[in-house]
């Protein structure tokens, strides 16, 4: 969860992604610099200025509103100092910052145990929707594995198995792969007893 101090929601979200913050600081500098006359900083704030167009500087409030919108917080909410939620509300916080960055790989640790039901239903369709990235999810909430996953990996006595589809697919796949295990092992017991029996009518017949 994030650090419980004076920083507003909407700015620990806006937070996460620290390069736009790096340039936006340097930006603020060099506007200062050309304006005290200093015209040599003229190309570095283009480059500075382009790279912040490129990214979506200016949209990235409104993103960032967004998704706390979605996850339950009012715009009362999301301008309160982080000090002033409980450690499940900054846990929402947390969660909105790494939806915010859009990593190429998101890795999430049961993602809905904070959340109220409109929160969970607002973050199906956000991943539903709107989510192109790989998205690495352990959860125990077997409804939210339906909506969003498209594969399971199934840890199962010390070795990954893969499946394709969501979790409903994955169980009827695991039930009728041990359906198929247990018939395999049902074959091999009775060939064991048959070999058995066969080596003892062997010893009674050399003994008689």
């Amino acid at each position: 969860e994030v650090v419980a101090d004076s920083t507003p929601a909407v700015q620990a979200v806006l937070r996460a992604d620290v390069r736009r913050g790096v340039l936006l600081q340097e930006e603020s500098k060099l506007q200062a610099r050309l304006e005290s006359g200093d015209d040599s900083v003229g190309p570095r704030l283009e480059k500075v200025i382009e790279e912040l167009r490129a990214m979506g500087a200016d949209a990235a409030e409104a993103k960032a509103r967004r998704i706390l919108a979605g996850l339950g917080f009012t715009p009362e909410m999301q301008g309160r100092p982080t000090k002033k939620f409980s450690g499940g509300w900054r846990m929402r916080v947390s969660l909105a910052r790494a939806l915010f960055m859009e990593p190429t790989l998101l890795m999430l640790d049961e993602p809905t145990n904070h959340l109220d039901l409109n929160a969970v239903i607002w973050l199906n369709k956000f991943f539903m929707l709107t989510w192109r990235k790989t998205l690495l999810i352990v959860s125990h909430d077997q409804s939210f594995l339906d909506d969003v996953c498209t594969d399971i990996i199934h840890l199962d006595y010390q070795k990954l198995f893969y499946y394709r589809g969501n979790y409903l697919t994955f169980k009827k796949m695991y039930v009728q792969k041990q359906k198929e295990l247990q018939k395999l092992y049902d074959k091999q017991e009775r060939r064991l007893k048959e070999l058995k029996a066969g080596g003892k009518s062997t010893k009674q017949a050399v003994r008689g």
